[in-house]
């Protein structure tokens, strides 16, 4: 009896703990669903490494296509345009 006694404190323990990792990862697979709205009027279309701490970013806001340049000192326009980038011709 004292086995169990010492067991059962141990089970809860891995319960609990089984199902906060099962609850973390649902929410990291999942964030972007219930943290980001769909319908939102700015978005991260893509992105390029350029080296390091530069990139291009493709943003689009309100059905404009912004092209920016984004180092560790400033951020830069690079182009605009109308429409989204899958919408334009290349």
């Amino acid at each position: 009896m004292p086995e169990l006694i010492t067991l059962k404190p141990l089970l809860s323990l891995l319960l609990v703990s089984g199902l906060l990792v099962g609850f973390f990862y649902l929410l990291n697979k999942y964030k972007t669903r219930f943290l980001m709205k769909p319908d939102s009027m700015i978005g991260i279309e893509g992105q390029l490494a350029l080296g390091h701490r530069q990139r291009l970013v493709l943003v689009s806001v309100r059905g404009r296509s912004i092209l920016l340049a984004v180092s560790n000192d400033a951020v830069r326009e690079i182009s605009t345009w109308e429409g989204k980038p899958d919408e334009t011709s290349r």
